[in-house]
């Protein structure tokens, strides 16, 4: 897991890269309300928590491809900023949710 205490003093912080880290989870990234970009592709995730991206207003790009994700968090869903999501095995439905594409 990505240490939450490592993300303490980073608030100004507007690009995250943590790709090809063996990371399992992530840590609430709410206290990085500068954040545009997050890079979390070729991980280890299988689930996220729903309140990961809350308040994250700046948000926009979340790369979470080549990750065991069979969804994705609805307050993704929820910021206020369009995301483009790179989860090339995930889609979206019409609730906004993201589930795994079937073969």
């Amino acid at each position: 897991m990505l240490p939450e205490s490592l993300l303490q003093h980073c608030v100004r912080l507007t690009s995250l890269s943590i790709e090809r880290n063996a990371i399992a989870q992530l840590p609430s990234l709410s206290r990085l309300e500068s954040l545009h970009q997050l890079f979390a592709a070729a991980n280890l995730l299988e689930v996220i928590e729903d309140g990961c991206f809350r308040g994250l207003r700046m948000l926009q790009v979340v790369d979470l491809s080549r990750n065991q994700l069979l969804t994705l968090p609805g307050s993704l869903a929820d910021l206020p900023r369009r995301v483009s999501k790179g989860c090339a095995s995930c889609r979206s439905d019409a609730s906004g949710s993201i589930d795994h594409k079937h073969p």
